[in-house]
């Protein structure tokens, strides 16, 4: 048996007790870099938002082709911390990419590019979901 399946079968009783796995590629650091320096140390507010939000096209391409699906991806407030520019490019990749389902969620209706003005959009209030104006 592979490394890996060793040290989950020596933690399997430990992680039940405990209601979480100690091993396994979670528990793996990955560094994203730019320019030979890690972006978690050097890189922009701007360039770490970015960089996240490809993991997440990636992760959501990925299981596509991997498994036939369409996952759902989900972007807490994407436009955060990013320029115009960085924006327009993130649109026009989630417009070309065909992704699937992809929900937007923004604190204020200011915050909704005009480019995506034309799609469905929701409010949620005090727990109560409506459709927007």
């Amino acid at each position: 048996a592979s490394a890996l399946a060793e040290s989950f079968e020596k933690q399997r009783r430990m992680d039940i007790k405990r209601g979480l796995t100690h091993s396994g590629p979670h528990r793996d650091d990955l560094a994203l870099t730019l320019n030979g320096r890690e972006l978690r140390l050097f890189g922009s507010a701007g360039q770490q938002r970015t960089a996240a939000i490809a993991l997440r096209m990636l992760e959501s391409a990925t299981l596509r082709e991997a498994r036939g699906i369409e996952p759902m991806l989900l972007l807490d407030d994407p436009f955060a911390e990013l320029d115009a520019r960085r924006s327009a490019r993130i649109l026009a990749l989630l417009r070309s990419e065909g992704l699937g389902q992809t929900l937007l969620v923004v604190p204020r209706e200011s915050d909704i590019p005009s480019e995506l003005l034309d799609l469905e959009r929701r409010w949620i209030h005090g727990g109560v979901v409506g459709e927007a104006a």
